[in-house]
């Protein structure tokens, strides 16, 4: 993967970067711990994806980033004054959360290994 080699020398330390996936197991065994001290990774449901589900990566050597609470994210939401019909703070940090067969893959625990 080209990313684990030229992300981390390219990224500022407050700086994060996503990656996508074209398979979702595929990044769920990549191990970021060696390139960034922040990883995370996060599903999202592609119509046009044959698998349905497509997994991304989140990493940063910045924790903070990932870590602002609902709050502060609500007010910022306000400050910035933009109506939306769907997106807000909550929805956001909800797009984080994984699938039961993600979480068990990342721990080890899946037969999909």
């Amino acid at each position: 993967m080209g990313c684990s080699v030229d992300c981390p020398s390219i990224l500022k330390s407050d700086s994060l970067t996503d990656i996508e996936n074209d398979y979702q197991y595929t990044v769920v065994s990549m191990d970021f711990a060696t390139f960034f001290t922040d990883r995370h990774f996060y599903a999202a449901a592609v119509p046009t994806y044959a698998g349905g589900v497509m997994t991304f990566a989140w990493v940063s050597d910045n924790p903070a980033l990932r870590q602002l609470s609902l709050e502060t994210r609500q007010q910022r939401f306000v400050a910035v004054g933009i109506k939306t019909h769907y997106y807000n703070p909550a929805i956001h940090l909800g797009g984080f959360a994984l699938p039961q067969y993600v979480v068990d893959a990342l721990a080890g625990k899946s037969c999909l290994r």
